[in-house]
């Protein structure tokens, strides 16, 4: 139930700084369908995981580092790529939340197609070595 909890927190966050666009965009269709449906059909923690299963992982905690900011304050998100044949794609965006002492990370899938099977796989490092970037949302990109 967690990750489900933290996957709207996330949606959320995303939601309030750009909008309909964000969630209008093919990358999010997974993440909303399963947010709509465990909230439509009545979920419980007991079950949590039929819907927010492929998202397993998606959430850690690490120390705080003032480098990193937070998504909440200074709109920071890290976008996640890899290799795909010649291209460099972006597989996720995590979000980051201080809490207390802690910094809470949540991946939420980005691409261009609907779904992606790959997108567990690749947040765990599987296969394809994959790079961050630090950027503040509206297109900055934070050295």
């Amino acid at each position: 139930m967690i990750d489900g909890s933290l996957l709207k927190a996330a949606f959320l966050a995303r939601f309030e700084m750009e909008g309909y666009e964000f969630v209008k965009h093919p990358s999010t269709e997974c993440v909303r369908l399963a947010l709509r449906d465990f909230f439509r059909n009545g979920g419980t923690k007991e079950n949590a995981k039929e819907y927010f299963g492929p998202f397993a992982g998606c959430a850690n905690t690490a120390t705080p580092d003032k480098r990193f900011g937070d998504t909440l304050l200074d709109r920071r998100v890290v976008i996640h790529s890899t290799r795909y044949g010649n291209d460099e794609i972006d597989f996720a965006i995590t979000c980051l939340f201080t809490v207390g002492n802690d910094l809470i990370t949540v991946a939420l899938p980005h691409h261009n197609g609907i779904g992606d099977p790959e997108y567990a796989r690749r947040l765990r490092h599987d296969g394809q070595p994959a790079t961050i970037r630090q950027v503040r949302l509206g297109g900055f990109v934070i050295a």
